[in-house]
């Protein structure tokens, strides 16, 4: 728990509120979730219109790196796929969410938020 409980609830408000753009998804990495897709560095997937200007930027305490070659663009595709698949479903912020008992991201991000005020 960083920066404490007020901070980490902001964060969690911060995440709704970037959800309500209509080009964020956020899906969330259950905390029960026991296999993970080789989640060894932080990784951004880049994509566009076309498929030659695909990259990949890993951060690493030693700067960043960019993967811009066919197969490893494929290869973190893959990486990000299987997260996508292990993750709950994306948040949908745009509706006042259902119970906490549902197995969501909203969910999720609900019963967090309750923990944190201490409850």
């Amino acid at each position: 728990m960083y920066g404490g409980p007020a901070v980490m609830r902001e964060q969690l408000n911060h995440l709704i509120e970037m959800a309500r753009l209509p080009h964020v998804t956020i899906q969330i990495l259950p905390f029960d979730s026991t296999v993970y897709a080789s989640t060894d560095t932080a990784f951004l997937l880049m994509h566009g219109t076309h498929a030659r200007l695909d990259t990949v930027l890993l951060e690493n305490p030693h700067g960043p790196t960019f993967v811009g070659d066919p197969e490893g663009v494929a290869a973190f595709r893959r990486k990000f796929d299987r997260l996508k698949g292990m993750a709950l479903p994306p948040l949908n912020a745009s509706v006042d969410g259902p119970s906490p008992a549902f197995r969501d991201s909203w969910g999720m991000i609900q019963h967090v938020r309750y923990k944190l005020l201490g409850r």
